[in-house]
């Protein structure tokens, strides 16, 4: 499934990450990982999404540019709800 969204200002973009995020962990799944993608030009808003969108996955560490990462696990904080 694909779906595009619009924001016009970086808190937007985080707190977009972060709704998705949350919507991702109600979600129940026959298997425990999920793959997601994400795509866009270089400065269009891939680590601001990001940011927000470990933020609702209580993640604490700092996130890096996903650009020219193939694959980073996070530990994801099994008290969400």
């Amino acid at each position: 499934m694909r779906k595009a969204y619009f924001t016009t200002h970086p808190n937007q973009t985080k707190k977009l990450g972060k709704i998705v995020a949350k919507k991702i962990l109600k979600i129940k799944r026959k298997r425990k990982a999920q793959v997601l993608g994400l795509e866009g030009d270089l400065g269009g808003g891939k680590t601001t999404f990001l940011q927000g969108f470990a933020k609702g996955l209580g993640i604490k560490e700092k996130i890096l540019s996903p650009t020219f990462i193939l694959m980073r696990k996070f530990q994801i904080p099994s008290t969400q709800s």
